[in-house]
């Protein structure tokens, strides 16, 4: 009976998601999904913290992306049959966090009611079919930019999470002592291990290195650091320890606030006047953009590293993907959860294989497992997932050898996105920093044609954003 209804899931799936059509099959997608998902599982230590300095707790905060991220990676997976995942990405947390709650003073549910009327703006313009204009507006050594920015930047998280970047000196990241054995220096070979292994599971054609690759540094974290007291030994028992107090908290703090008390706050005693209006405006519509505009700058990043653009260097089915995005960032607000981007990381399943939206679908089921067991995610310390992120990273360098560097208006902007994108962690200011730039050398060296509308209303909206928020 099991095997029957196995079977005659693997057909649907294969006839909703046209795996015979993208040249994959069920097992391929489900473990692209794995991979993807594990990759980014960091994600779920960093946000929350980030998201707990805004007023919310840490354990409302891990279920509202949990939940979030999960119903996000199934709809995008659905309606695209893209392998793409969704989740709230480190750099719009941070907008969240520090810029509408620190920064502008909005409390936690008001800045939800923010991204939640920025998302509705997000998807008018999905709908209007604006996502390719501004698809469009992006110039193409920005978006090279970005693809080898976002290479360098998970890379770099990579070789943090193994230690190798631990500590600082007089301003500058230090090497660890390897003159003798510790826990930083046993996570650096944890690291390394993994990342020879891969190369060698490569060589010797190995189905799904990358995965494997994981496996033996989690193989290796367990077995020797178990040993040496760096590690503890796995529980794969479910937290079922007060699970609907912890639901109940989050429906508390997170759950539908942006309506039942966000708007209200926003607009309570809210002034009519010019500056109050304008600056309202600015905020929800540099929401909309923003995150439109990162998506975009991901989705070319990853599909040109995937090998899924075109001869033009365009990405086919972006219209649904945004759609989806915009949909899912909407969910997101009213789970508790800034608005969603598509993960840089998605690569990583990408890498393994991952075709169609059954990666996605997948990445998103192992979310929602991840909501419901704690021990799902604390099994993958993020040492274990470094070396897919310093390979992952090293593939999606590559879009650096198409920029020409010599010429400085393509060259400099390109430049200035992956220093950006490397330094801040940011993605969206990867790309306002490159347009500027990539404006500002135009008309200096007087090159008007390579410009077009929609990349100078980028522009001023960017510096709009700078100068007022």
């Amino acid at each position: 009976m099991f095997g029957q209804t196995f079977g005659i899931r693997v057909v649907s799936a294969v006839n909703i998601f046209k795996l015979q059509e993208k040249n994959t099959n069920f097992l391929a997608e489900m473990i692209a999904g794995m991979t993807t998902f594990v990759t980014m599982s960091y994600l779920l230590v960093q946000c929350p913290k980030l998201l707990a300095e805004g007023g919310v707790s840490e354990a409302s905060a891990y279920l509202a992306i949990c939940i979030a991220s999960g119903i996000s990676c199934i709809a995008l997976g659905i309606l695209s049959n893209q392998p793409f995942a969704l989740a709230p990405s480190v750099g719009m947390t941070v907008f969240f966090s520090s810029t509408l709650v620190s920064e502008m003073g909005y409390s936690y549910a008001q800045a939800l009611a923010i991204t939640l009327m920025g998302s509705m703006i997000f998807l008018l313009l999905s709908l209007a079919g604006l996502q390719n204009a501004l698809y469009g507006a992006i110039p193409k050594s920005v978006k090279n930019g970005v693809s080898a920015g976002l290479g360098i930047y998970i890379a770099l998280i990579g070789l943090k999470n193994a230690g190798l970047f631990g500590s600082v000196s007089k301003g500058l990241w230090k090497l660890p002592d390897f003159s003798e054995f510790n826990e930083t220096v046993f996570s650096v070979i944890v690291m390394v291990s993994g990342v020879l292994l891969t190369v060698l599971f490569k060589k010797f054609r190995i189905p799904v290195p990358v995965l494997l690759g994981i496996f033996s540094s989690g193989m290796i974290y367990y077995v020797l650091g178990v040993r040496k007291g760096y590690a503890s030994p796995i529980d794969l028992s479910a937290d079922t320890s007060g699970a609907s107090d912890k639901l109940a908290k989050w429906a508390a703090e997170s759950l539908a606030k942006d309506v039942t008390h966000g708007l209200a706050g926003v607009f309570k005693d809210f002034k009519f006047d010019l500056k109050t209006v304008f600056m309202l405006l600015l905020v929800v519509l540099v929401c909309a953009i923003f995150n439109s505009v990162e998506s975009t700058g991901v989705i070319y990043a990853t599909a040109r590293n995937g090998g899924m653009l075109d001869g033009d260097g365009n990405f086919g089915d972006l219209k649904n993907t945004m759609f989806a995005n915009a949909i899912s960032s909407m969910v997101s607000s009213l789970c508790g959860a800034p608005m969603m981007t598509v993960a840089a990381e998605s690569g990583a399943g990408m890498l393994v294989g991952g075709k169609t939206g059954l990666t996605a679908v997948t990445t998103g089921v192992f979310f929602l497992l991840a909501a419901l067991f704690t021990p799902f995610v604390e099994i993958i310390p993020p040492v274990v997932t470094a070396c897919a992120m310093v390979l992952l990273g090293m593939s999606m360098v590559s879009g650096a050898k198409d920029i020409d560097f010599g010429e400085y208006t393509e060259g400099l902007p390109a430049f200035v996105t992956i220093m950006i994108i490397t330094f801040t962690s940011s993605v969206l200011d990867g790309i306002a920093i490159g347009i500027i730039t990539h404006i500002a050398t135009s008309l200096v060296s007087v090159k008007f044609k390579s410009l077009k509308l929609m990349e100078v209303a980028l522009c001023a909206l960017m510096v709009a954003a700078y100068y007022f928020i």
